[in-house]
């Protein structure tokens, strides 16, 4: 099964703390971590734990009251196990990570999101990343494209850059 890395966003917007995430784009959310837990999808995050950091910020150990706390919490509890948990390993840089694409397309990109990004291509199979509704990914797409792919899922809150 393909492993997939998921931005803190979807998490946030799945708990209803989005302000720019409409009914239908946490009910998306909901429907997209309740799969993943359900098809005990491998979620990929860095062996430094930047990722699972950024999701304590703003999730629950408890695993309440929303779904992203309850994927939180499942993530937590399966932490250890390399059958549902991938920890691959990230170089910090000054500007990010060594695995982050080297592109001056991207030298915009989003400094917090560059982890998801370093975590996608630092795994061998190369996981999608889910995104739920932030520009920067939608904005960068057509580059970001070229590396990795991104599921967006309320593309509709996104705002895509222009193709050329």
């Amino acid at each position: 099964m393909m492993p997939i890395v998921v931005d803190t966003n979807v998490l946030i917007s799945a708990n209803g703390h989005n302000t720019h995430a409409d009914p239908s784009c946490q009910l998306a959310c909901v429907e997209q971590l309740i799969a993943i837990k359900e098809s005990a999808t491998p979620i990929v995050i860095d062996s430094s734990d930047i990722i699972f950091n950024q999701y304590k910020l703003y999730m629950n150990f408890s695993g309440e009251p929303g779904v992203g706390d309850k994927f939180f919490k499942y993530l937590f509890e399966y932490y250890g196990n390399p059958e549902y948990v991938h920890k691959v390993d990230v170089s910090p840089t000054e500007d990010g990570f060594e695995e982050f694409p080297c592109d001056p397309d991207l030298a915009g990109f989003d400094k917090d999101d560059r982890i998801f990004v370093a975590v996608s291509m630092a795994h061998p199979k190369r996981p999608p990343i889910v995104n739920a509704l932030d520009s920067d990914w939608g904005e960068h797409y057509k580059t970001l494209n070229k590396y990795i792919e991104i599921i967006f899922i309320c593309p509709h809150h996104v705002h895509f850059a222009p193709s050329t």
